[in-house]
């Protein structure tokens, strides 16, 4: 079993010096929070998640 990386890992190695900007920028993109990204991901809820 793999160990997620918590979203605060994703932001600061994405290179953002705040998790709390990288969400606010992460919804903006996508129109959705990072938590909730991932969720739907886990749950295969694919269809619903933003294009790119």
């Amino acid at each position: 079993m793999t160990h997620p990386v918590r979203i605060t890992e994703v932001a600061l190695a994405s290179g953002f010096s705040k998790a709390s900007y990288y969400g606010e920028i992460f919804k903006r993109v996508t129109g959705i929070s990072p938590g909730k990204y991932r969720r739907k991901l886990r749950t295969k809820d694919t269809a619903s998640l933003p294009r790119f």
